[in-house]
């Protein structure tokens, strides 16, 4: 089995976010900086550790803008894919997780998008997209459907989240769909060899006041933050990994499907403790938690988790602002 190198990017994204000008440079700068870590650390300890592949992780909301924006623009979303995708094409020993990136899908859909990713075929709507797909009230009941009972409060909280975000289609629906209006996505990506997993947050933040994904509730008035339904992630490297998204954690999400049989949890988060009791690893396999607030790597032995030591540490910045640092660790799969 692979010696994989866990390069995290410990790096705290709420403070230091995507600007509103410049965007794409500033993008692109956050592309480089994590192929920059990932070749650095792997050169430096592939012969010593004997590593086959390079696992390197951000944390939730790499790719989000600065304020009263906050969203990056699908156009945006679809180059920060692409790029990750072409870079890991030209590095096969490099696997990508990085972070999420929240971005708006208008329902005036761009000239970019017209045409359909994997057939080059003209989409069926033209311009206007359809806000009220009958698949999105599918993964809407999916993620409440998919609370355990015993957690009522949850269940509660996400039930009345769903009802309230259908009234809000439904009036979107009735008077028109406008530029404006559109859902917000809150998406990972696990990247490698040019393969492209993506995975829409299932649980968006919501506190006494509403959604606070990113921006407080008064800024959700004319958008709808659409959860995805749960994906299963195909074998990566022959490695069994699984992708949680900050609150799909206080939820329990990966345990619910994979538990006991992962070689890889990641975590990837702005502000959540790990749980030990919603951890999905087998007997040595690894959670790997980046966060907003300091991040870690853990080994599962027996019950316990045992946290890992970073063999290496490497400052980053970004146009001469301190980024955070990346930690490497070195993990041998049984």
């Amino acid at each position: 089995m692979p010696n994989v190198l866990v390069v995290v990017w410990d790096f705290d994204t709420r403070r230091l976010r995507v600007p509103v000008e410049n965007s794409l440079l500033s993008i692109q700068l956050r592309i480089g900086a994590l192929l920059y870590m990932a070749r650095t650390a792997f050169a430096k300890h592939v012969d010593q550790h004997q590593l086959n592949y390079c696992l390197v992780v951000a944390p939730e909301y790499l790719f989000s803008k600065d304020m009263p924006v906050s969203f990056m623009s699908e156009e945006e979303k679809e180059i920060i894919r692409a790029t990750l995708a072409d870079i890991s094409t030209r590095n096969p020993w490099l696997i990508l997780v990085p972070g999420t990136t929240l971005w708006f899908k208008s329902m005036l859909r761009p000239e970019s998008r017209a045409l359909k990713r994997e057939t080059g075929k003209l989409k069926s709507w033209g311009p206007a997209r359809n806000i009220n797909k009958a698949k999105y009230r599918v993964e809407m009941d999916a993620v409440v459907n998919e609370i355990p009972e015993r957690d009522r409060i949850s269940k509660g909280i996400y039930g009345h989240h769903a009802k309230t975000t259908k009234e809000e289609i439904a009036k979107i629906e009735s008077r028109g769909a406008e530029a404006r209006d559109g859902i917000v996505r809150n998406t990972g990506f696990i990247i490698w060899d040019g393969n492209v997993f993506y995975q829409h947050k299932r649980y968006p933040n919501i506190g006494n006041d509403g959604l606070e994904e990113l921006a407080g509730a008064q800024f959700w008035a004319d958008k709808i933050f659409m959860p995805g339904s749960y994906r299963e992630t195909p074998a990566v490297r022959d490695l069994q990994i699984a992708l949680e998204i900050c609150a799909e954690h206080f939820i329990g999400a990966t345990v619910l499907h994979k538990n006991n049989v992962l070689d890889f949890h990641i975590l990837v988060s702005a502000s959540i403790a790990l749980a030990k009791a919603r951890v999905g690893v087998k007997h040595g396999g690894y959670v790997v938690h980046a966060d907003s607030g300091g991040s870690s790597v853990y080994r599962r032995e027996g019950r316990d988790l045992v946290l890992l030591q970073a063999i290496d540490e490497t400052e980053i910045g970004l146009l001469g602002v301190e980024a955070g640092r990346a930690r490497s660790f070195v993990c041998a799969i049984a």
